[in-house]
């Protein structure tokens, strides 16, 4: 490890121009992947100084409980957080400690990012302590790796900081910058990363799950607080896995409950972790059970996460039914009632608890599969596309007679269709059209429904006339330029593609007109065979 530290070499940019390298005196680069593992090695010692602090009584730390259980401190990489009694003495003698940590380690205590923080405590005693630490002092509630500690997740204002950075990340400006399906592709990255910590331990309300959900479907579709836009797809449909006819966006309160099962699930087979102590030795009457019990006088956090899946009957008898004790050491079994102490999950071949299991379980109460989607979702053709051929297949896209329907057209406005100025144009009569030569047919549905879109809209918007022809010529180009870009290994050309068309087997292409709900006729696309 030492020539490892002492090998080290680093350059510096000077002018944009590198310097010579030369090696550092303390510590390795930036970014060396051996810097986290050596941190831990050190930070190791503050952790034996503690605890041997802790039994030569200079520190007390914080009694949890009947059963006596002391924490003097939590460490997670290089933040860490220090309990003990509001007394001068012992607030001195952690100073010491902390001292000596920084004359054998070599490292500093940033005292000016550190705070100090009292429960039950005057102000002119935590000024004192504050003083003698040379630190600032903080009420409750203090946030701690992200989270805020003494919080109550009830109110809207312990949310608030997640719900600022949905609307930071999901601004009006970038929205105008990206396509349908580059929207969509935004919404899924900031919901799998900003509020997935929140939402692992609290339990979101009911109005601040709206509240995102509203922040979402509003960059989705358009519009803000002081204008708003025709939302064309139901928010309920929208928030369906895409095998059920929705785009695969989350449910925020339903994927809050699966997150906040994990705690069940870790409650019994987390045994010996120090977090699963501190409920025990709280709540005594929890220790040795599989399951957490509902207690008058639990804490907010540990309440909401039982009653978050007590309240849901079918979530709960899910665990209950999933959740399988096999046979262990016996130590924890039950006579009469548990005949061995392991668990074991029956939702997930691999046994293990997954929140995904738990997520797929809840989304399959929403409906049938649709083998429609399939179509639609697993194909080569560009996200915008697919998107595209998703909301034909929902009967949504913005034709003449759904515009005036919605009462955007109004009037005596032309409802004909562009291309036979004979019907009214309709989502079956633009992209069904019987005079389509039948050629057209054979090439991939979401390529046709999405040219024909395109040529349709240049007719209305640039006064281009109808034609056909190009329309299939236009077609086999788009084909063969998908084709070419999707990840299967073609190695022909894209003029090869586009002039021997009819000598590759792309697919055999069935379009059908399928009863959908409501008695509406929508498209339905069913592909047979593969890509050659």
């Amino acid at each position: 490890m030492k020539t490892c530290v002492s090998s080290a070499k680093i350059s510096v940019l000077v002018n944009g121009s590198p310097t010579s390298e030369f090696c550092p005196q303390r510590g390795l680069r930036q970014g060396d992947p051996l810097s986290p593992f050596l941190f831990n090695i050190v930070a190791e010692g503050l952790n034996i100084l503690l605890s041997r602090a802790r039994q030569l009584g200079l520190i007390q730390g914080a009694v949890v409980g009947s059963s006596g259980l002391r924490i003097t401190h939590l460490q997670f990489a290089d933040d860490t957080i220090l309990f003990c009694n509001a007394d001068k003495e012992e607030v001195g003698n952690i100073k010491r400690i902390l001292r000596c940590f920084e004359i054998v380690s070599g490292l500093r205590i940033n005292y000016h990012k550190s705070v100090i923080c009292g429960i039950g405590v005057d102000d002119g005693s935590m000024q004192e302590f504050a003083s003698s630490l040379n630190c600032c002092h903080h009420k409750l509630p203090l946030k701690y790796l992200g989270l805020p500690l003494g919080a109550n997740p009830s109110r809207r204002s312990t949310w608030k900081p997640v719900l600022d950075k949905f609307k930071q990340k999901l601004s009006t400006w970038k929205r105008r910058l990206l396509s349908f399906a580059g929207r969509l592709t935004l919404i899924k990255s900031v919901m799998s990363n900003l509020p997935i910590y929140y939402l692992s331990l609290f339990r979101i309300p009911a109005g601040v799950a709206k509240e995102i959900e509203r922040i979402q479907s509003a960059f989705l579709w358009g519009g803000s607080d002081l204008r708003r836009k025709i939302h064309m797809v139901r928010w309920e449909v929208v928030s369906k896995n895409k095998n059920l006819g929705g785009l695969g966006l989350r449910r925020i309160k339903s994927f809050n409950q699966c997150l906040l099962l994990k705690w069940w699930w870790r409650f019994g087979v987390e045994n010996k972790s120090l977090w699963k102590e501190v409920i025990c030795s709280k709540y005594v009457s929890l220790d040795g059970r599989w399951t957490p019990q509902l207690i008058s006088r639990e804490s907010k956090i540990w309440s909401d996460i039982i009653q978050a899946v007590m309240s849901n009957p079918e979530l709960h008898h899910f665990y209950i039914s999933n959740a399988q004790i096999v046979l262990g050491d016996g130590r924890r079994a039950r006579f009469w009632r548990d005949k061995s102490d392991e668990l074991i999950w029956g939702a997930d071949p691999s046994n293990t608890f997954s929140v995904s299991s738990v997520y797929f379980w809840s989304e399959s109460h929403l409906g049938p599969i649709l083998p429609v989607a399939a179509s639609i979702w697993n194909n080569f053709a560009p996200p915008k596309v697919q998107c595209f051929g998703w909301m034909a297949w929902l009967g949504k896209i913005k034709t003449s007679s759904f515009l005036h329907r919605i009462g955007i057209l109004t009037g005596n406005v032309n409802l004909d269709c562009v291309f036979c100025h004979n019907e009214i144009e309709t989502v079956e009569h633009i992209l069904l059209m019987k005079k389509l030569e039948k050629k057209i047919w054979k090439v991939l549905p979401l390529a046709i429904l999405w040219s024909t879109w395109k040529h349709r809209n240049d007719c209305i918007f640039n006064g281009s006339q109808p034609n056909l022809e190009d329309l299939c010529e236009i077609v086999k180009v788009r084909v063969a330029m998908w084709l070419k870009a999707s990840p299967t290994q073609v190695e022909f050309s894209i003029n090869d593609l586009v002039f021997n068309l009819s000598q590759f087997r792309v697919g055999q292409v069935v379009m059908a007109v399928q009863s959908w709900p409501g008695n509406r006729s929508v498209l339905q696309s069913n592909i047979a065979g593969a890509p050659y």
